[in-house]
């Protein structure tokens, strides 16, 4: 009956005050792991192989950098390269790539498909040559 605000109506008729039920609901808390979940889990992490680690590392960064930019930061510009060198460049690099594929498998060439020519047939009729204008025709010169 504490908690109960006396109003006009309720002042009116007295039987509601009688009729008044206080109900108060509480969420339950959920269960907090124990410090000792918390060291276990850091121990699997000093196991993982320095690729792993440095995986992880460059996507903290990511994130980092994406926080960064969300908060107004702008990215620094690219750098403008003259565009004989830019294709120097791809193709130096795309070499560096097909030696280390050298290097790590002799089986590169042998997964390559075999490049074959289209074997033609010989035309063996008169209508073969109908309508075709061989290559090696010089065609008089127009005067202007």
């Amino acid at each position: 009956m504490e908690d109960f605000v006396p109003t006009r109506v309720s002042q009116i008729k007295k039987t509601t005050v009688t009729n008044y039920v206080s109900v108060n609901y509480e969420e339950p808390k959920k269960k907090r792991k124990p410090a000792d979940d918390a060291d276990n889990k850091e121990k699997p992490e000093d196991k993982k192989t320095p690729a792993e680690l440095k995986e992880q590392q460059e996507k903290e960064m990511k994130k980092l950098r994406y926080e960064i930019i969300k908060f107004g930061a702008k990215p620094p510009k690219n750098r403008r390269m003259n565009y004989k060198a830019l294709k120097l460049r791809r193709k130096k690099e795309e070499e560096k790539k097909k030696e280390e594929g050298h290097r790590i498998s002799g089986f590169v060439n042998s997964l390559l498909k075999p490049k074959s020519k289209k074997i033609r047939k010989k035309d063996s009729g008169i209508l073969g040559v109908y309508g075709k204008v061989p290559k090696n025709i010089k065609l008089p010169k127009e005067k202007s």
